[in-house]
């Protein structure tokens, strides 16, 4: 067995060029930081091509396979004679072993091309589900004396109950505890990596707040009336919409 020499990498190539281009994947690269994609973007994009490539030659593949089948069934002997001739016939293969090669590579590079943006709009609406009752949580320990860093930390713990949200704010913490950052300079770091756009409008609020010396408390307090009244209004404005589809149902039914 051929022995793969240390650090060897198959995607090396690819990734080169592709780094070489860096500036055509801004946004590409923050879809993938949404997401939550650990990946290396270059290194995503190397697998994109790989696969891309593997999957046109499956479809070329399954265009040799329809193409033998045509011919088996007699398929050509009924077309004129132009295209029921040999040469037809390799025309016709080529064509449709082109058009499943083009038809495979296409959609799985652009499904995995797409899917960061993807989980990172799923991870935007789930946070937006769950950030009027985390603030409700902030509020509470900040009514009852807690720092925000605090706040923060006890909230970051919390996935189980909070989800997304507490996800978000692990970078927070990860960054004030392990990193050294300061507070201030860790929730502008995650207003620009959050996919949520209600939960960046809290973070600079809050940082408002912060830097010009207000109270958080009231803050919290604030924000917990508007954001609770902003999901009451999309429950309401949701279950309205259900009840509408139900009618048309029951009237189609």
């Amino acid at each position: 067995r051929e022995k793969i020499p240390s650090g060897w990498n198959p995607y090396g190539g690819i990734r080169r060029r592709i780094r070489r281009s860096d500036r055509n994947f801004g946004e590409f690269r923050r879809s993938m930081n949404q997401a939550r994609i650990s990946t290396p973007y270059d290194l995503y994009l190397a697998r994109l091509v790989v696969y891309s490539v593997f999957a046109a030659l499956v479809g070329a593949l399954v265009g040799i396979a329809l193409t033998y089948m045509l011919v088996v069934s007699g398929f050509f002997e009924n077309l004129s004679a132009p295209f029921a001739s040999i040469y037809g016939i390799v025309a016709i293969g080529l064509l449709i072993e082109l058009a499943f090669a083009a038809l495979f590579g296409v959609i799985t590079g652009g499904v995995l091309y797409v899917y960061p943006s993807l989980v990172a709009d799923r991870r935007a609406k789930r946070i937006n589900m769950e950030l009027p009752h985390a603030i409700v949580y902030m509020y509470a320990m900040s009514y009852g004396g807690t720092n925000m860093i605090k706040i923060v930390r006890s909230l970051a713990n919390e996935e189980e109950t909070y989800g997304e949200v507490s996800k978000e704010l692990k970078y927070i913490v990860r960054d004030t505890e392990h990193f050294g950052s300061e507070f201030q300079t860790s929730v502008r770091k995650l207003y620009e990596i959050t996919p949520s756009q209600p939960m960046k409008t809290f973070l600079d609020d809050l940082l408002g707040v912060i830097d010009s010396g207000g109270d958080v408390t009231v803050f919290l307090e604030n924000q917990t009336d508007t954001y609770l009244e902003e999901a009451r209004d999309e429950q309401s404005a949701f279950l309205e919409t259900l009840s509408l589809l139900s009618e048309v149902f029951v009237v189609l039914f």
